[in-house]
């Protein structure tokens, strides 16, 4: 039997009304008792209550899935556009975390923007924002200038 009908026929049941038949029970009977009647009251709410909260997760599933979807289309757009798949989309604590701990392993910039999927541009920006990137070098990054910035990074490890 569905929850659904359960719940129904709970609830039939406590305002006094045979699920099967729709007649009046009995006043004599013990479904009749008041103690009976308000466990039978909640145990309705209680499943009316789960089925919502199911009912809204679902919903909640269903704007994640709405999410989602849109950022697959997002990344599927930057790429038809020649960007790097993840151009324009918001950092997360973790990915900029794991940004910082690779730059200071020594990998390049070009190395994190293809790891993360995201501009040279975009990276170096992240970088200078926490001081791990001085303002000259990022400004050859928005030149786009690749020799003069391997130059750079080459008279900074000096």
């Amino acid at each position: 039997m569905k929850k659904k009908k359960v719940t129904e026929d709970i609830h039939l049941l406590a305002e006094g009304v045979h699920p099967q038949t729709g007649l009046a029970i009995n006043p004599k009977s013990e479904l009749n008792d008041p103690y009976i009647i308000r466990l039978l009251f909640q145990t309705s709410e209680i499943l009316n209550a789960t089925s919502k909260r199911q009912f809204n997760k679902q919903d909640a599933d269903g704007d994640n899935s709405k999410k989602q979807n849109a950022l697959h289309e997002k990344r599927r757009k930057n790429i038809n556009e020649g960007k790097p798949p993840r151009s324009h989309f918001p950092y997360e604590e973790k990915e900029l975390s794991q940004i910082i701990i690779k730059f200071k392993d020594g990998k390049t910039i070009n190395e994190l923007a293809q790891e993360f999927e995201r501009s040279t541009l975009a990276i170096a920006v992240q970088l200078h924002n926490i001081d791990l990137l001085s303002g000259e070098l990022l400004k050859l990054h928005r030149d786009d200038n690749p020799s003069l910035i391997q130059n750079e990074y080459e008279n900074t490890q000096d």
